[in-house]
């Protein structure tokens, strides 16, 4: 082997010990950088939610706030945003489904997940769309299996979903549920989005 071979050799070794000696510290990585790994690789979708795009508004119309205001609510929360079905409709079911996997944001105290696990009821109070405050309505807990469950608001719920002429809701109508609290009291706001068939969005 000749002298110029032989200096490069070593010289190799020497860079090989010190690339070696870096990573042992922690003061180089031998995985891909960031910028490779997003100019060389298909990133990895994010985890889905399962919820879409809100139709309605993303905060709570004006009038809304100045009826929640007016009674000293606050700690304003989007509950969920859904069509109203045939069930929700349905006189004889009485109830509106708040789906566990359409929900948007957790809304509910420790105390009150722990009774709504209990399969006890909470009374809540709601703004209708008609801007009534409406009193009575009791919020629970349907489980269907160990993880999949709805949250119902039921006992006067028929009151307000019919007659039509009060709140004008429709199977299909779209809406939004907002939480609120009134001394730490939970209640909602039930804000009608579209109606189907209009063409038009009651709030935008």
């Amino acid at each position: 082997m000749g002298e110029r071979e032989m200096e490069f050799d070593l010289s190799s070794l020497r860079l090989l010990a010190g690339t070696a000696a870096s990573v042992s510290e922690g003061k180089l990585s031998l995985t891909p950088s960031t910028e490779i790994r997003e100019t060389g690789r298909i990133p990895k979708k994010t985890k889905e939610t399962g919820l879409g795009t809100l139709i309605g508004p993303s905060e709570l119309p004006i009038d809304y706030k100045d009826k929640v205001q007016g009674i000293c609510g606050r700690d304003v929360t989007l509950v969920v945003e859904k069509k109203l079905t045939a069930t929700d409709m349905s006189r004889g079911q009485s109830r509106l489904s708040i789906p566990k996997k359409q929900i948007r944001e957790c809304f509910l105290s420790e105390e009150e997940i722990r009774t709504l696990d209990r399969k006890e009821g909470i009374k809540v109070s709601l703004i209708e769309p008609c801007l009534e405050v409406f009193h009575g309505l009791q919020l629970k807990k349907w489980n269907y299996t160990s993880k999949i469950f709805s949250y119902m608001l039921t006992e006067r719920w028929n009151a307000v979903a019919h007659p039509y002429e009060r709140n004008e809701l429709t199977k299909d109508v779209v809406i939004q549920l907002w939480s609120f609290r009134v001394d730490g009291n939970l209640c909602f706001c039930l804000v009608k989005v579209k109606t189907p068939g209009s063409g038009k969005y009651s709030y935008s």
